[in-house]
Protein backbone atom coordinates (compact mmCIF):
# COMPACT_ATOMS: atom_id res chain seq x y z
CA UNK A 1 0.00 0.00 0.00
CA UNK A 2 2.76 1.98 0.72
CA UNK A 3 4.71 1.77 -2.54
CA UNK A 4 1.13 2.78 -4.46
CA UNK A 5 1.16 6.13 -2.31
CA UNK A 6 4.47 6.44 -3.19
CA UNK A 7 4.11 5.88 -7.38
CA UNK A 8 0.86 8.56 -7.19
CA UNK A 9 2.96 11.29 -5.68
CA UNK A 10 4.67 12.45 -8.67
CA UNK A 11 1.96 11.83 -10.74
CA UNK A 12 -0.32 14.54 -9.22
CA UNK A 13 2.49 16.74 -8.55
CA UNK A 14 2.28 16.81 -12.35
CA UNK A 15 -1.27 17.12 -12.66
CA UNK A 16 -1.42 19.90 -10.04
CA UNK A 17 1.42 21.63 -11.85
CA UNK A 18 -0.28 21.22 -15.28
CA UNK A 19 -3.50 22.40 -14.05
CA UNK A 20 -1.53 25.17 -12.46
CA UNK A 21 -0.56 26.43 -16.18
CA UNK A 22 -4.11 26.72 -17.36
CA UNK A 23 -5.13 28.52 -14.75
CA UNK A 24 -2.30 30.99 -14.52
CA UNK A 25 -2.43 32.01 -18.46
CA UNK A 26 -2.86 35.59 -19.20
CA UNK A 27 -5.36 37.34 -22.17
CA UNK A 28 -3.51 37.21 -25.55
CA UNK A 29 -5.89 39.37 -27.12
CA UNK A 30 -5.01 42.63 -24.81
CA UNK A 31 -5.71 46.54 -26.41
CA UNK A 32 -2.98 47.93 -27.94
CA UNK A 33 -0.78 50.88 -26.62
CA UNK A 34 -2.17 54.25 -27.99
CA UNK A 35 0.36 55.62 -30.48
CA UNK A 36 -0.25 59.67 -31.36
CA UNK A 37 -1.14 60.40 -35.04
CA UNK A 38 -0.83 63.31 -36.40
CA UNK A 39 -2.87 65.17 -39.46
CA UNK A 40 -1.31 67.72 -41.87
CA UNK A 41 -4.30 70.63 -42.01
CA UNK A 42 -2.35 73.87 -42.04
CA UNK A 43 1.27 72.54 -42.07
CA UNK A 44 2.59 69.12 -42.38
CA UNK A 45 1.72 67.28 -39.02
CA UNK A 46 0.99 69.82 -37.52
CA UNK A 47 -2.71 68.48 -35.35
CA UNK A 48 -2.26 65.71 -33.13
CA UNK A 49 -4.70 62.98 -31.96
CA UNK A 50 -4.70 59.49 -30.24
CA UNK A 51 -4.72 56.79 -32.34
CA UNK A 52 -4.07 52.92 -32.48
CA UNK A 53 -1.59 50.53 -34.37
CA UNK A 54 -4.55 48.02 -33.67
CA UNK A 55 -6.14 47.28 -37.34
CA UNK A 56 -9.23 48.30 -37.62
CA UNK A 57 -10.79 51.69 -39.05
CA UNK A 58 -8.51 54.52 -40.22
CA UNK A 59 -7.77 56.92 -37.59
CA UNK A 60 -9.03 60.75 -38.48
CA UNK A 61 -9.78 63.87 -36.96
CA UNK A 62 -12.55 66.30 -37.80
CA UNK A 63 -11.54 70.10 -38.33
CA UNK A 64 -14.80 71.69 -39.75
CA UNK A 65 -16.67 69.13 -41.75
CA UNK A 66 -14.14 67.38 -43.59
CA UNK A 67 -12.47 64.56 -41.99
CA UNK A 68 -8.16 64.55 -42.51
CA UNK A 69 -6.49 61.25 -42.10
CA UNK A 70 -3.94 61.18 -38.89
CA UNK A 71 -0.72 58.99 -39.43
CA UNK A 72 2.11 57.98 -36.96
CA UNK A 73 5.52 59.72 -37.55
CA UNK A 74 8.47 57.48 -38.95
CA UNK A 75 11.41 57.78 -36.55
CA UNK A 76 13.78 57.39 -39.60
CA UNK A 77 12.81 59.98 -42.19
CA UNK A 78 10.50 62.13 -39.54
CA UNK A 79 7.40 62.44 -41.74
CA UNK A 80 4.08 61.75 -40.92
CA UNK A 81 3.51 58.51 -43.15
CA UNK A 82 2.83 55.78 -40.96
CA UNK A 83 -0.76 54.31 -41.18
CA UNK A 84 -2.60 54.53 -38.04
CA UNK A 85 -6.60 53.14 -37.03
CA UNK A 86 -9.28 54.53 -34.42
CA UNK A 87 -8.86 53.63 -30.85
CA UNK A 88 -11.10 50.82 -30.09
Amino acid sequence: MKNLKQSFLPLGVVVLGAVAAFATTTKTSGTFAPETGYASINAPCDWSVNCSTEIGEICTVRMGSTDHQAFGKDLLTNECNVILYKVN
